[in-house]
């Protein structure tokens, strides 16, 4: 009774941003990651890490660091749109994030944890499912779809007690 219930918009701490994904070769020296490095709520990287080619100063409003969420924005398979994982780990210096994924800060409201065992959890799935839009069998959710998804918000320290539960199993 006493959790709010919020839009997305309202839980970040900067606006929703797409990736980038510069062409590979040869001589390429930028880290970046496919999109295999995001599973079972986390993202990890370094087993999927590959390089890109650019001028790393033009990349740095997509450089990933711990914390940073990863929602996966399209997808053949409308099971995996809007899917996401947490970036748990420190990244290669001056990783980059490959444009398919959304990354996303969230501000205090939420602990990062709570925030994708909710995005990920079949309760939360019908509103992303109904966001999400098909073009040449390529199913897509957009950062402004996505920003109006509503989401249950308890208290942080309620967020820390059902996570201890999952964690659990109970």
């Amino acid at each position: 009774a006493h959790w709010e219930t919020k839009k997305l918009q309202w839980l970040l701490r900067e606006p929703l941003k797409n990736g980038i994904s510069p062409a590979t070769s040869e001589s390429a020296t930028v880290p970046t990651f496919s999109i295999a490095a995001v599973r079972s709520g986390v993202v990890n990287i370094r087993p999927h890490l590959k390089l890109a080619d650019g001028e790393p100063s033009a990349l740095t409003s997509f450089l990933v660091k711990p914390r940073d969420i990863m929602v996966m924005r399209g997808s053949g398979s409308i099971d995996y749109v809007g899917t996401c994982g947490l970036i748990v780990d420190e990244p290669p210096a001056g990783c980059i994030y490959p444009d398919i994924l959304i990354r996303i800060r969230l501000n205090r409201m939420m602990v990062e944890e709570f925030f994708v065992a909710l995005l990920n959890c079949p309760r939360v799935r019908p509103q992303l499912v109904t966001a999400a839009r098909t073009a040449a069998g390529i199913w897509k959710v957009s950062g402004a779809s996505l920003s109006g998804i509503r989401l249950p918000v308890p208290p942080r320290t309620e967020q820390g007690r059902i996570l201890d539960s999952l964690a659990t199993g109970l």
